[in-house]
Parts: structure tokens; sequence; C-alpha cells
């Protein structure tokens, strides 16, 4: 208690006059490591006395052949004392160890004090992001302990000290890269690095079609081992899984065996659609914001078209008609191969075998029917000229 206020009087004694010639050093060590005190020297050394408190830890005078040790350096080779530069190596520190050394030269008065202060490497630390449209904000988090301080890099340029938040804009190349750097002065540790790219993600847009009272699989983009996912459907979870609390299901696809969720890729089945739903599915992977974006368009399956045409002696235009919904559309083939697409008309010529048999194909992304044959000896019988005939 003494040597603590005498060193407080000391550093009083240094912001009035400047120190007189006196130093005040504050010196760190690593937990385990070593320090070395250097005190102010400006003649040669004939003795010097290291003292920790008010007990001695070191002596030399001239003569000896080896320093004393004493008291905190004794136990074990935990000190070296340098008679020639001065210089006091303190070996093997403790967690929580915080010792006050001076140094006495030439029987003089002490002009070096240190406070030796032993500190534990600090931890890796992790970023938690919060992010919302165009801007996260970032929060960096360690073991604190005394003596840390947190400070952030991009693209590996410091840009924020003393800070554990960083707020930051999407870019327009999405090419940044954010560090946490965790530090003490014994020791730095960095975050893993944190890529604007998975901060602001460009979402996956994928339309999905599925039958009306059938299934759909939606496989998100993946591109690291999966931990957790979750699938929503607009605002409102409908699966979700961790390696703790395994699958669970909500809303649409909590009744019955409605869904089912792959947690090795991610991939979400949902059973029994139905005509009058409305889904948009997200997958969320590891925490991450969503970037895969599935609009299930549910259709029914297409009716059986049918052909109409109008034929000269050498020419036929023939009319493919079904009942048209949303993403209907009609091609046709000869012969078994495909000729024309995304029309419902078809201009035929009367070729020399009459051996050619057309069909009409209505499709929609669910389902697909053909029409009758139409052969072309139908077409052009030998009659110069036919009336519209129906198939």
């Amino acid at each position: 208690m003494y040597f603590r206020a005498f060193i407080l009087t000391v550093l009083m004694c240094c912001i009035g006059d400047l120190c007189d010639g006196r130093e005040v050093k504050e010196v760190f060590g690593r937990v385990k490591g070593e320090v070395t005190l250097t005190p102010k020297v400006n003649q040669p050394i004939s003795s010097i006395t290291w003292k920790s408190g008010l007990n001695k830890a070191a002596e030399w005078e001239t003569g000896q052949s080896t320093p004393d040790y004493y008291t905190i350096c004794k136990p074990g080779p935990r000190c070296q004392l340098d008679h020639t530069t001065g210089e006091l190596k303190i070996m093997h520190l403790k967690p929580i160890e915080k010792l006050y050394f001076t140094a006495e030269i030439n029987g003089m008065a002490a002009q070096s004090f240190f406070t030796l202060i032993a500190l534990e490497p600090v931890s890796k630390p992790s970023v938690r992001k919060t992010c919302k449209n165009t801007q996260c904000t970032l929060e960096c988090e360690g073991t604190d302990t005394t003596y840390t301080k947190y400070s952030w890099k991009e693209n590996n340029e410091m840009i924020a000290d003393d800070t554990t938040t960083l707020h930051v804009q999407k870019s327009d190349k999405l090419d940044k890269i954010y560090t946490c750097v965790f530090s003490n002065p014994v020791s730095t540790e960095e975050s893993d690095p944190v890529k604007e790219v998975e901060l602001f993600p460009v979402m996956e847009v994928k339309e999905v079609f599925g039958r009306a009272g059938g299934k759909v699989t939606l496989v998100p983009k993946v591109d690291q081992p999966i931990t957790s996912i979750t699938w929503k459907n607009g605002p409102n979870i409908t699966a979700k899984w961790d390696s703790v609390n395994g699958i669970v299901f909500y809303a649409i696809c909590k009744v019955g065996q409605r869904c089912q969720l792959d947690s090795k890729t991610g991939g979400l089945q949902i059973n029994s659609l139905k005509l009058t739903e409305t889904l948009n599915f997200t997958a969320a992977i590891n925490g991450n914001a969503p970037i895969s974006c599935f609009p299930v368009v549910i259709l029914d399956p297409v009716s059986k078209p049918s052909v109409t045409s109008a034929c000269n002696d050498t020419q036929c235009t023939l009319f493919c008609k079904g009942l048209d919904t949303a993403y209907t559309k009609y091609s046709w083939k000869e012969n078994n191969e495909m000729i024309a697409d995304d029309t419902t008309t078809l201009h035929v010529e009367k070729s020399d075998k009459l051996d050619k048999i057309y069909t009409c194909v209505f499709s929609n992304p669910v389902s697909t029917a053909e029409s009758d044959p139409v052969k072309e000896l139908d077409l052009f019988p030998g009659e110069s000229l036919r009336n519209t005939l129906i198939f």
C-alpha cells in the first residue's frame, strides 16, 4: 500500500516537474511469457538494486560474479539481471499478476519506475450481423478483459478504432471484406472475414411450377456446409432445422405430412398443392439473409386440343384450339418431329406421297396433351375444295 502511494506521489510529481529526469513506464507481458525492464542509465554501473514494491528483487555490485536474487525473483530461474545494462528480465508471468519495480543505480534514488501487468492473450472474436435492405450493422464480440479493444478493417485497411460496432452501406461492386480486430497490449486476434456479397446477397429468384394435387421440391443455393436453415412462405416461417432442435414445421407445413425437409441439401418438398394457394418461399441458410426465392405457380393440367382445317387442292391451314389458361402454349409435330413452336396455326403444302401426319401439342409447365393425329391423306383426298374439317 505504501509503495502504491509512493508511485502515485511520483506520478503527481511528474506532472508538476516533467518527472525531473525520472521515467515511469507501464509494461505489459503475456502470461507464461517474459518481459525485460530497461532502466534509465547515464553512467557506468557499479551497483544496481531492483525492488518489487518495498522488497529487494535483484542486486549486484562491482566484485560480484553473479547477481543476488530475492523474494519474487528467487523461486527458480525467474529473473535475469544484466549488470552491464541494468536490465532485469522477469520470466514465467502469472495470470492477474501486477508488479511494481524500481531500479536504484550506483546508490542513487530510483529514477526508473515500472508497473508490470501480466495479461492473457485475447480470444478470437466473432461478428454478429444485422442487415436491412442496403445497410448492415456489424457487432464484434470477444471475451472482454482489462485493456482489450476492438477495431475494424475494410479490405485489410484499418477504418475504425476502439469500437465494437461498424455500420456499413451496400456498395455497387459488393467487393468489400470486413474484419474485426480484437486486441490487448500483448496479443491480437481477427474474426473470420465478413464478405459484403454475403451481407447483401444477390437474390436468386426461380419460378417453380407445380401441378394441382401434386408436389414440388425447392432446392436453395448453398455454397457452404449447412448448420441451420429457415424456410418462409412470405413472412411466415414454414420449416426450420438446426443440429440442436432438428426439423420443426409451421403454418402450411404443419398439417399432416405436407412438407419434407432435407437438412443436407436444404431442399423443401411441398405436397398436395392447391390452386387456391399463393406460395412464395425463401430460404435462409446458416442465419444469413435469404439468397433463394421461389414463387410457386400451381396449375391444372391442360385439356386435349382439337384441330380444324381450311384447305384447297394443294394447301391447308391447320388451327389448334385448347382451353387457354396462364402459361399455355401451342406447338406442332410432323411425323412426330417438332416443326413449329408457340403458334396456334400451321400452314402445310400437299406432298407427293401424302404420307405426313400432323399433331397439335398443347402444354403448360406441368402437363402436355396432343390432338388426334391429322393425316395428310385426309386433308387432300382428291377433291378440289373441302369444307372446314374438325378432327
